[in-house]
């Protein structure tokens, strides 16, 4: 029998026979669930603690196997989205974004990179790009919302010398 969750006191517009909906009732501390058969629902039992969720439905409701499309929930689900405690998709707000740049030509002391994370909030580290890796002291502005400018002084790093990671 699918199993099927849904949001906080909402019954699915469209309920499909045979199916278990765990639904949670007005009380954070309790889940009311419901048993469809044919186009009738029917209250079961009013569950509210672990012990009479085990009892009920052994240990089905901890073992169960539920696909993204068993879920009831309002937005879409895809691999930019999460679901909230509330049943909705929703996108991660702020933040997460990465960029790592290889940067040096040998010539020039001053370069800007372009990261479109649209912030100045932002977390900059410049390490070697070899050996063992380690960081190094630059001056690092970020004269926008969309590029940082890595200066080096006295001399110019040698081609890919070095690796930027902004993360924003």
């Amino acid at each position: 029998m699918p199993v099927k969750f849904s949001k906080k006191n909402t019954l699915p517009v469209d309920l499909e026979a045979d199916t278990l909906y765990l639904i949670p009732s007005t009380s954070d501390s309790e889940l009311t669930e419901l048993y469809m058969t044919g186009n009738t629902t029917s209250v079961i039992k009013r569950i509210s603690t672990r012990e009479d969720i085990e009892a009920q439905i052994g240990d089905a409701l901890t073992n169960l196997d539920i696909t993204v499309d068993q879920i009831i929930a309002t937005g879409t689900p895809s691999s930019t989205t999460y679901l909230r405690g509330d049943s909705t998709w929703a996108t991660v707000s702020g933040g997460g974004s990465k960029l790592a740049v290889n940067i040096g030509d040998g010539v020039n002391l001053v370069y800007t990179i372009n990261h479109d994370f649209d912030t100045t909030d932002l977390i900059i580290t410049v390490h070697y790009n070899s050996g063992d890796k380690a960081r190094v002291l630059v001056k690092t502005e970020t004269p926008s919302n969309s590029t940082v400018r890595i200066t080096f002084d006295p001399t110019p790093p040698t081609t890919n010398q070095f690796r930027v990671v902004i993360m924003g």
